[in-house]
């Protein structure tokens, strides 16, 4: 589907009137470099005189677009701003208010709780659709400059619009700061507030307190904290335990391909469910000591997210074909990772039946290179790096199979617990190559050359009963494509060994990933404002359910039995009687007075008569009865006016046909006072031909159809009669629909052949009467007649399919179509008078020819 009939879809619908003039931009260009046109390219001078005066009209054009999509971005990225420095005040002033144990009013801090937690999420959305909008005006220009040098072969136009204009970098289409600015603002509203201000009670005296530091005593071993304890140590060291640390007992990953025109907005989709460690803050409340550890990982988070990644993958080609264990992520047996910090990470896997767990090594990096080979000598290096060297001593069989070199960014939940978490990784550059010993533990390799990955890939893992809220959203989104029974490893290994059976993925590598957004239905405002408040009550949108993410005797405990996430679908929709008739917790109703209640008398329902679409019909209850009311006094009886009407719209047909009918005869239309000017046209005749009709395109300029030019009103104004007989005809300056066109170009092309096969057939009725036998006059006679009276047929539908037309015909139209209806009735006519000429001239030889002989 090409791109300009998908740019609303693609873009925000709400915001299509600020979109890039695509269609009409790649119009002029296919306009001003057709065939008829263009200078033929092997003349240089002349194409270059040619091309420049049409560079110059597009280079004001593209310039103009491109200041009018950047002022909007503008205005929108200072709405943004605005908006989330409000959140942030509201978030300061409600934490400030928790930390002096200030609350009172738990229900109206319950509610302006909520309040917050949808100010978040509207703003969330903004920032999306922004992005999503900037990204699809980045390709609409992209888009038109290839257009323009496939067909011109001029790259001038593109150099010169990226050093004057493109350059300044106004159309941005990374948003990720303001995504990181409110990930911190909801990680404090829903870690810190969410508890004192949904119970009223301060974070010391709250029951769960006690429970989560029991459970995080039995949870040390886990795999959440495996994970968590390896991202605080080295992203290399979390990504080895993101890859081979065990699932829990219900777990899960999910691989996306990424297409790179996608990249931002997935990136920003992503960042809406999760945060990301290297752009955060640490809080005030912290330690000096803990502050520090956490400047430090957050240091070495930006280091690694920015720097080159490599990994060299060893193991037995067979082996790691016949393995169909899914017990964790990888199912490499060693992987060696390292990047420009000083130290590499390196995972072993246990393969004997004995053991199954892995083993996670961290060294030099410049170590890196004889740990790997088993004959170097063992002296000089340290006991880790020894214990790679004895696992592959030991398993003589694993082999180099193939080398990645990539560029990776790392994501955690915004809710992480010791008991649900999740987190991310986004691969881009994505390069795989062959082993090459010798480069092994180098930051940047000399000569890298290997097999560029088409997409980025994202790898989502979570330790969760469910689905997360992040995975929900990226297999509804059109950005990515999932992909299952995939790894990095083993694209990297099916890749560089040509030998192996080809995956089941591997066909997906040659379609386009691309889709195209689906339009959301447009609903009724109350019922958006309803689902978007009872999804915005789940706290914690990023890491299992809501019962873990705020305390369980909020006073909104009731409305968290469904997904813990606002961009779930079945939020709110599949709730059970169990999960909506949930009764309050005690503590709430032990602090609350109770108070009698008013008990108002529902009204009884209104005596109304019995009509057909309320009660039904009368077989279903036939033994109840109703009363057709009539009124005595009406001054008219019912259905005198429905029948009036049906009459009163025959006779306006018939005088409508009379009247295009009278108006051939200027003189006598004129006298009767049918007139075709301004006062038939409808009162906001501008005003629709401005905005145009709803169902035509805003593209198709070509197809304008522009009426006669009015005369100035003379006499009084018949409004009823004039709008009962212009009901039919298209408005003036109406842009017609694609089915209103097609219509109009029927009717035009069939009564045109209808007058062509008369002027035919009267040619052949000519012919035949010029060249028929004298024998055989009979036969001749009838042929001419019935040519005849087909093309005299032929005429009077052509005549009606004209008055069967809405559109509004020019003199010049109307002139060429009665010229054309003449000369066949003249044309008829006078084959018939010849004819009879011919049978009178032939009766008289014959009365003279028998005297003769006789």
């Amino acid at each position: 589907m090409k791109f300009g009939e998908t740019l609303f879809q693609r873009s925000v619908p709400k915001w299509a009137a600020y979109n890039v003039n695509y269609n009409e931009i790649k119009n002029l260009i296919k306009e001003r470099t057709s065939a008829g046109v263009a200078v033929p390219r092997d003349i240089p001078a002349q194409g270059k005189s040619r091309w420049e005066e049409l560079e110059n009209q597009l280079f004001k054009l593209l310039s103009a677009e491109y200041d009018n999509v950047t002022l909007f971005l503008r205005s929108k990225q200072g709405e943004i701003e605005r908006r989330l420095a409000h959140v942030e005040k509201q978030v300061g002033i409600a934490r400030r208010a928790v930390q002096g144990n200030a609350l009172d009013k738990p229900i109206l801090q319950a509610r302006r709780y909520r309040q917050l937690v949808k100010d978040i999420e509207e703003i969330g959305d903004e920032i999306q659709n922004l992005a999503r909008f900037a990204a699809v005006q980045r390709t609409a220009f992209r888009k038109i400059l290839k257009k323009y040098r496939k067909w011109t072969g001029s790259t001038s136009l593109q150099t010169r619009l990226e050093v004057e204009v493109f350059s300044s970098g106004k159309l941005r289409t990374d948003f990720s700061d303001y995504l990181r600015q409110l990930s911190e603002v909801k990680t404090i509203l829903t870690q810190e507030l969410a508890g004192p201000m949904l119970t009223g009670r301060s974070r010391e005296n709250l029951p769960n307190r006690l429970q989560q530091e029991q459970t995080s005593t039995r949870a040390k071993k886990s795999a959440i904290a495996q994970i968590e304890g390896a991202l605080l140590c080295d992203p290399l060291a979390f990504d080895a335990a993101v890859l081979t640390e065990p699932y829990g007992e219900a777990a899960g990953s999910a691989f996306y391909w990424i297409h790179p025109d996608n990249l931002d907005e997935a990136r920003m989709l992503l960042l809406r469910h999760m945060r990301d460690p290297a752009g955060s803050r640490p809080h005030s409340r912290r330690t000096s000591t803990a502050s520090e550890d956490v400047r430090r990982k957050v240091a070495s988070l930006s280091n690694a997210n920015s720097a080159l990644s490599h990994m060299a993958l060893y193991d037995n080609a067979q082996r790691f074909i016949k393995d169909a264990s899914h017990s964790k992520p990888a199912r490499i047996a060693l992987s060696a990772s390292w990047s420009r910090d000083p130290e590499a990470v390196v995972t072993l896997a246990g393969l004997s039946p004995t053991s199954s767990d892995g083993t996670t090594v961290i060294f030099s990096r410049k170590e890196l290179a004889r740990a790997l080979q088993r004959d170097s000598a063992a002296s000089g290096i340290s006991n880790e790096a020894c214990t790679v060297r004895n696992y592959l001593i030991e398993h003589r069989d694993i082999k180099p199979l193939a080398e990645v070199s990539l560029h990776r960014s790392r994501y955690v939940g915004m809710t992480n617990t010791a008991e649900v978490a999740n987190w991310a990784m986004l691969d881009t550059a994505v390069t795989v190559a062959p082993v090459d010993i010798s480069q092994l533990g180098e930051p940047q390799p000399q000569s890298h050359i290997g097999y560029a990955f088409p997409y980025a890939v994202l790898h989502i893992r979570w330790e969760f009963a469910r689905t997360p809220a992040v995975v929900r959203a990226f297999d509804e989104s059109h950005l990515v494509e999932r992909v299952f029974d995939f790894t990095l490893e083993d694209m990297a290994i099916y890749t560089v060994q040509k030998e192996l059976p080809q995956p089941s993925w591997r066909p997906l590598l040659e379609k386009d990933i691309r889709k195209v957004p689906i339009v959301p239905r447009i609903s009724r405002p109350g019922i958006l404002a309803r689902t978007r408040l009872s999804a915005s009550d789940v706290v914690g949108s990023s890491s299992g359910p809501s019962s873990s993410d705020g305390p369980p005797d909020s006073i909104f405990s009731g409305l968290a039995g469904g997904p813990s996430s606002v961009t779930s679908d079945d939020g709110g929709r599949n709730r059970g009687p169990s999960a909506t008739a949930q009764p309050k917790p005690e503590t709430i109703k032990g602090r609350r007075k109770k108070h009698a209640r008013i008990q108002v008398p529902e009204r009884e329902p209104p005596t109304k008569y019995w009509n057909e679409f309320d009660d039904g019909d009368s077989d279903v209850n036939p033994g109840d009865e109703y009363v057709i009311y009539i009124d005595p006094n009406g001054p008219v009886f019912p259905g005198a006016e429905t029948v009036s009407k049906a009459f009163g719209a025959v006779c306006d047909s018939f005088s409508r046909g009379t009247g295009k009918m009278i108006s051939w005869l200027p003189l006598v239309s004129t006298r009767m006072g049918y007139r075709t000017d301004g006062e038939r046209a409808p009162l906001l005749a501008d005003r629709q031909s401005s905005e145009g009709d709803p169902e035509s395109s805003s593209s198709d300029t070509d197809s304008v159809i522009m009426p006669q030019r009015q005369r100035p009103h003379k006499g009084r104004r018949r409004r009823d009669r004039s709008q009962r007989q212009n009901s039919g005809v298209y408005r003036p300056h109406q842009l017609l629909s694609p089915r209103q066109r097609a219509l109009e170009r029927t009717l035009f092309f069939f009564y045109s052949g209808l007058l062509a096969i008369a002027y035919v057939l009267l040619v052949m009725s000519g012919i035949l009467l010029a060249t028929g036998r004298r024998k055989a006059f009979v036969e001749v006679d009838a042929g001419v007649v019935a040519g005849v009276i087909f093309a005299e047929a032929c005429v009077m539908a052509a005549v009606i399919l004209i008055f069967m037309r809405k559109q509004r015909l020019g003199i010049l139209h109307w002139g060429l179509v009665a010229v054309a209806v003449a000369s066949v009735v003249v044309i008829g006519v006078g084959l018939l008078a010849l004819m009879f000429a011919n049978i009178k001239t032939a009766k008289e030889k014959n009365g003279h020819s028998k005297p003769a002989h006789g």
